[in-house]
């Protein structure tokens, strides 16, 4: 029965986060197989003690009503698409900001005097709330290519100064910011690579037990003990990212939710969540996402990085790959003939010591095997009626085999 009631989110984070009573905030329709995150907002000033937003000049020029431009630093050579949304906000759920999938293209509602900022496209109202608001949106998926993200950087035309730290910033932050980063040859690189790091590759934990807060002890305490929320590894990417020459902000709102119905998702109180926006030439600022996947899921495709197809080694392929088109694949491979031969009824005794020594092998091949039946009797067992866990557990199934037949997965894949 409580107002969730929204000024700085990143503030609200946490409370949202473990409050007892996980009530609807947002319920929506669309056409995304996939839908965007839902953001409220973007902070784009860090004063060293927390990410807040910058001035937000909201003319009457600017009303949602009159039509949007187009978002910021997206150019015409990114291949782009549009989805509808139809967005219902409940009385849950009381907030000046409006919740929208980044970037929109149009924004259709009879309610309230409703105004864009140009420079993040963030929209809010001064004569009303989102209590109970209705609202349809376009919302513009962009798909960049790994060539088009490499792009030489560029810091874009904005009176905020994105790449702005203060300069008390504890020197760790720097120092692991090149670490991680080391091998990197352009932005798109580093970003990558934080957010692996982040993701799989730093040892970090999911644990909404830490207290809130971005300051110098904070980050410190965050990265030593690699344990924190999504306000932690949000704030703390993006302000790496600065670090290192990319301009980058903290955008905060809500997961995806939950798909109900086809077509029919619900957002709840406990789905808030933070993530780093960062800018790229000719594209803009696209999301990144360092919060485990055991929290947000798969991050988004084109963070991920490109690899070059893996080639089997001669050495691992089986008897069936190297068959000439004169074989029979269905013919029996020469292990299981001789378990055949060596299994039939006969009464030379020479045969007794290669059964017994195929038996050997077999126990010794069939180990493995059964550890790993094992193992994943346990993982499933473990999954219940949790589709994420279930999600995770095909994962690992298949990362599993892959390792089997010499091909390992990195987690990232």
């Amino acid at each position: 029965g409580q107002t969730i009631r929204t000024d700085n989110p990143i503030v609200d984070l946490r409370r949202d986060l473990v409050q007892p009573e996980n009530v609807d905030v947002i319920r929506y329709t669309t056409t995304a197989s996939d839908p965007e995150y839902l953001r409220l907002l973007t902070l784009d000033v860090y004063d060293g003690t927390v990410w807040r937003t910058s001035d937000r000049p909201v003319p009457e020029d600017n009303r949602i009503s009159g039509g949007l431009p187009n978002p910021p630093g997206l150019g015409s050579e990114i291949t782009r698409s549009e989805e509808q949304y139809t967005i219902q906000v409940t009385d849950n759920l009381q907030s000046q900001w409006l919740p929208l999938p980044y970037p929109v293209s149009d924004i259709t509602t009879a309610d309230g005097d409703w105004r864009y900022h140009a420079d993040t496209m963030d929209v809010v109202a001064t004569d009303r709330d989102t209590r109970g608001l209705r609202y349809d949106v376009t919302s513009v998926v962009i798909d960049p290519t790994v060539e088009q993200l490499s792009g030489p950087p560029v810091i874009p035309g904005r009176q905020i100064d994105v790449l702005d730290l203060p300069d008390d910033l504890p020197p760790l932050v720097r120092d692991l910011a090149r670490e991680v980063t080391t091998d990197s040859v352009d932005n798109y690189e580093r970003a990558v690579d934080l957010q692996r790091w982040f993701r799989d590759e730093g040892g970090f934990t999911y644990d909404l037990s830490i207290d809130p807060g971005n300051g110098s002890d904070d980050l410190v305490a965050f990265l030593e003990d690699r344990r924190g929320y999504c306000e932690q590894f949000a704030a703390t990417m993006a302000i790496m990212a600065r670090t290192l020459g990319i301009p980058a902000r903290v955008a905060v709102g809500y997961l995806r939710g939950e798909e109900e119905q086809p077509g029919f998702w619900v957002v709840r109180a406990q789905d808030a969540h933070a993530w780093p926006e960062l800018y790229f030439e000719d594209i803009g600022w696209v999301r990144f996402e360092p919060t485990p996947g055991s929290r947000t899921g798969t991050a988004p495709a084109y963070t991920v990085g490109e690899s070059a197809p893996t080639e089997v080694p001669e050495s691992l392929q089986s008897p069936l790959d190297s068959q000439t088109g004169d074989n029979d694949p269905n013919q029996a491979a020469p292990l299981d003939a001789a378990l055949e031969q060596g299994g039939a009824a006969g009464s030379a005794p020479s045969r007794w010591p290669l059964v017994a020594a195929i038996g050997a092998l077999m126990l010794l091949a069939l180990t493995p095997l059964l550890v790993g039946v094992v193992v994943r009797r346990r993982r499933w067992a473990a999954v219940g009626s949790d589709n994420r866990r279930a999600a995770e557990a095909a994962w690992a199934d298949v990362s599993d085999a892959a390792l089997e037949v010499g091909l390992p997965a990195s987690p990232h894949d």
